[in-house]
């Protein structure tokens, strides 16, 4: 799902076969349902994340994540616990990283968990609202303090 300058090529790529589907932009209810739908969600960066808002939105979906071992990718993910970390590049890790989460129904099981229990402790809105109302409180004492 999804467009970007990456589509023509991905799609030059690929094999013919109808289990591939390219869908484009999809809206958020669609998104939603896809994430839901799926039983892995993969990021398979080879650099440049800072911050994956997809990794949350997989979180919050129940949707265990393998995704590359870079930027900021690492602070989320957590290896082994709701989803699997892969060395950027390596397409047979990664490769058995996504079968190993499709075979092992206890594992997908307990990333599944763990991913859905850190996106409702950790990044919850009132989580999330919390952290901007402590970082522009603490911006505005320096402020102060400095005036």
């Amino acid at each position: 799902a999804g467009d970007g300058y990456m589509k023509p090529y991905l799609q030059a790529i690929a094999p013919n076969d109808e289990r591939i589907l390219f869908l484009g932009e999809v809206d958020e209810q669609r998104k939603i349902k896809l994430y839901q739908e799926s039983k892995v969600f993969v990021l398979p960066s080879l650099g440049g994340e800072s911050f994956g808002v997809v990794l949350l939105e997989s979180f919050a979906s129940g949707t265990p994540v393998v995704a590359s071992r870079v930027g900021g990718i690492p602070e989320i993910v957590d290896n082994g616990v709701n989803g699997l970390l892969v060395r950027p590049g390596d397409a047979r890790e990664l490769a058995s990283a996504i079968k190993l989460l499709l075979d092992d129904e206890e594992l997908w099981i307990r990333l599944s968990y763990n991913a859905r229990k850190k996106a409702e402790e950790k990044y919850s809105i009132r989580n999330i609202g919390r952290m901007y109302e402590e970082t522009y409180t603490e911006a505005v004492e320096k402020n102060s303090a400095q005036n």
